[in-house]
């Protein structure tokens, strides 16, 4: 091993010095660190999140536990709008315990992330400012400005909260100077007003007196004997649980110092809600068991703004407490070993609050390496497609490299690069290229690849000495547009020395299925794969929340009967209907000109014809804005319109005008054709091939019908589990893998 090796293994060791590793994770960081060019490769799946009784705050503001949240349900957003669940997922993982500084705790697995809220300090001299603050990439960063406004006007722009993996925080959270910069965050909520039958104040002060004289009201809420508070005051408007609070301090709390209020309660349900009412209005609560009486008593401290609260018995003048913000505090993180872990996927920014307002996040565990990799070497994370790009926080590996479709010759895409100084550079720079979904990958422009990282960097050792780092499943579906793999490409062999085959799945939880998709994978279709799967012939999928299951056709007709059949359920009432046409023009110059309109219409992802209407479930068909999460498969709601062009609301929140979008095919470096349509498809039910890298609770699939190698294995694979699988028709004979593919694995 090299010197630079050896301090890149150094690094990466730091990085990851808390993580048991299993033996396959070993091996592939060990490859990384070595420098070596590898393929990881292995069935689909992911990993998730807290740990077991966990409690979610739920969008009604009641409590679950993690293990007891559905697909489908829906909980609290940090920002107090609904974030619903997707997917839910279970495993054992190493565990780790998450403590703030006041006791709050909870569990989380080696995938999870941590939302931090970031500080910015400003420090001025006579000459200079000095900005630090906490940085996406989980760093404390450093920068001098001569000029008083310009330090302000950087230190707003920055973001307040970032999304970190634990395993980069654990060695990072000692540092004193990182713990000032990234603390963990709490939210207050945000419920509409109620109509309530007892005024708040007035509830507040009869539910914590010893002794209520009104038969009237304690028939009313006999409830209140039991010392608890109802669910309609502890959700109702911020107003009215400021009412609350306040009737329930000027009975029974006191102001122990300028800032703090102190409420004393014996019943640890009250407790409970006292604590919850305070917490959802954004106040720091901290309690304190005493037992010194021989009587068990929770003493509630409220600090924070309290001049908010509307008492009515004046206690002591009232200031802010400036010490420090009740919605922050330093976190200390401490691994627990292996355990159960419980979680979810959700729509909007992945953010969401725990039973104790403590803003989280979720995701998958495949940017584990990369993170940690990434802070050793100068390295681009991409993918082949847009929406596998996106969940990586990268960008596509043609767009990085500059070389558009890649079909273009060598030397023109080469002309190209080191016409562009920056685009070059990125070239040149480069140290380590990760592309997932290589099974995506046309094999000839992987070739090109390689031999233009050569010409550029002037290195005649593989890919220019840039080390490769590729992930994906040939057993998945193929290359559009090609019968060959990558790994029959020519310069394969030549460069990638090392296959990692991850064999853990994760996606699906039990062990029935998993056995199932493995021999689906590998097209061994036996008794037991008939028994299973016939078992799910039909199945019916229901859920409380009305949520309709995915459909997933192999045949894009199929998708489209039944795309053009919810939208006739919206004509019924009366919706406007907008047309799009796409305008197709083949340029001068091309012989077979009907030969090149029907080959573009056949591979073009966008419709010739579409129709859209206030209501309609639709796709995004091109990158619109990756750093913001609209990317190819994208799914919106269309809103409205503005003027001609529809308006969509998408899963993460995002609402965007969709513009004509122009696509471009070039043929020997010449322009052939220029198509212009709205980026957009109507998405009820879309097909196996577009449903590549989601994952789904439920799902009715038809496999009657399936004519590509692999694609009942990705439909099936879409699916967390057997439970929330409905197979409309299946044909077993048409249910195969692709015999080079097999055969390539069975070579490993």
């Amino acid at each position: 091993m090299t010197e630079l090796e050896n301090k890149i293994m150094l690094k990466m060791t730091k990085e990851l010095s808390s993580i048991k590793l299993k033996p396959k994770q070993e091996e592939a960081y060990s490859a990384l660190a070595r420098g070596e060019n590898i393929f990881l490769t292995g069935p689909a799946g992911t990993g998730k999140c807290l740990g077991a009784d966990t409690p979610i705050i739920m969008f009604d503001g009641s409590i679950k536990m993690v293990q007891d949240v559905k697909s489908g349900e829906l909980i609290m957003g940090d920002d107090s709008t609904v974030r619903t669940v997707l997917s839910t997922a279970s495993g054992e993982d190493e565990m780790y315990k998450v403590t703030h500084r006041n006791g709050d705790s909870y569990v989380v697995n080696s995938a999870h992330i941590l939302t931090f809220k970031v500080y910015k300090n400003l420090t001025c001299s006579k000459n200079d400012c000095l900005l630090s603050w906490g940085d996406k990439t989980g760093n404390v960063m450093y920068k001098k400005f001569y000029d008083y406004r310009d330090a302000k006007n950087e230190a707003d722009a920055l973001p307040d909260l970032v999304d970190l993996p634990i395993l980069e925080c654990i060695q990072k959270h000692k540092d004193r100077k990182w713990q000032k910069h990234f603390q963990g965050v709490y939210t207050g909520l945000d419920f509409p007003e109620k109509h309530l039958e007892i005024l708040p104040y007035v509830l507040g002060e009869l539910i914590t007196k010893t002794i209520c004289q009104d038969v009237r009201i304690i028939k009313l809420l006999g409830h209140m004997m039991n010392k608890y508070i109802p669910h309609e005051y502890k959700t109702s408007s911020r107003g009215q649980r400021l009412d609350l609070l306040a009737g329930i301090i000027d009975t029974s709390g006191c102001l122990t110092k300028e800032y703090t209020y102190e409420i004393t309660q014996s019943s640890k349900q009250l407790n409970d809600d006292i604590y919850f009412i305070a917490r959802s209005l954004g106040f720091h609560v901290f309690v304190r068991e005493d037992n010194r009486s021989g009587i068990l008593l929770y003493r509630i401290y409220i600090s924070g703004d309290i001049r908010e609260i509307p008492v009515i018995i004046a206690k002591k003048p009232i200031r802010q407490n400036k010490k420090y913000d009740q919605l922050s505090s330093r976190i200390r993180i401490d691994a627990i070993g292996r355990g159960m872990y419980y979680g979810f996927e959700i729509d909007g920014n992945h953010r969401f609050v725990l039973g104790n307002f403590i803003i989280t996040h979720n995701t998958a565990v495949v940017k584990m390496f990369m993170k940690a990799y990434q802070n050793s070497r100068r390295m681009a994370v991409t993918s082949t497609t847009g929406t596998s790009a996106l969940l990586l926080n990268g960008t596509t590996v043609h767009s990085y490299l500059g070389i558009g479709f890649g079909n273009g010759t060598v030397k023109s895409m080469v002309d190209k690069i080191c016409a562009w100084d920056w685009l070059r550079k990125r070239w040149t720079s480069l140290e380590c290229l990760f592309i997932d979904e290589i099974s995506m990958l046309d094999p000839e422009v992987f070739d090109k690849i390689e031999e233009i990282a050569r010409i550029v960097r002037r290195n005649t050792s593989p890919f220019g000495g840039i080390q490769i780092v590729l992930s994906g499943d040939f057993l998945q579906l193929p290359c559009v547009g090609t019968s060959k793999f990558c790994f029959e490409s020519k310069c394969w062999d030549k460069c990638i020395k090392r296959t990692v085959y991850l064999n853990e799945i994760m996606r699906q939880g039990d062990n029935v299925f998993q056995e199932v998709l493995n021999k689906v994978r590998v097209g061994d279709i036996d008794d037991q794969v008939k028994k299973v799967l016939d078992s799910r012939i039909g199945a019916k999928l229901t859920n409380e929340f009305g949520i309709k299951p995915t459909c997933l056709y192999s045949q894009n007709s199929d998708v489209n009967i039944i795309n053009d059949k919810e939208l006739d359920k919206l004509a019924l009432d009366d919706r406007q209907f907008y047309e799009y046409k796409m305008d197709i023009v083949v340029c001068s110059g091309v012989t077979n000109r009907s030969a090149t309109l029907e080959k573009f219409k056949k591979f073009c992802i966008a419709p010739e014809i579409l129709q859209l209407c206030e209501g309609a479930q639709v796709m995004l068909l091109k990158n619109l804005d990756i750093p913001n999460g609209l990317a190819n498969g994208s799914r919106g709601v269309v809103t409205g319109f503005d003027g001609d062009m529809p308006r969509v609301r998408f899963l993460n929140g995002q609402e965007r005008v969709i513009e004509q979008n122009i696509w471009e095919v070039e043929e020997n470096d010449k322009k052939i054709l220029r198509a212009q349509q709205v980026p957009l498809k109507v998405a009820y039910a879309i097909s196996i091939h577009k449903s590549q890298g989601c994952s789904l609770d439920y799902a009715e699939i038809d496999l009657s019908d399936v004519f590509e190698y692999g694609q009942a294995y990705v439909g099936l694979s879409r699916v967390k589990s057997l439970e929330g699988l409905s197979i409309i028709d299946i044909n077993y004979d048409y249910i195969d893998a692709h015999p080079k593919a097999v055969e390539y694995y069975e070579s490993l």
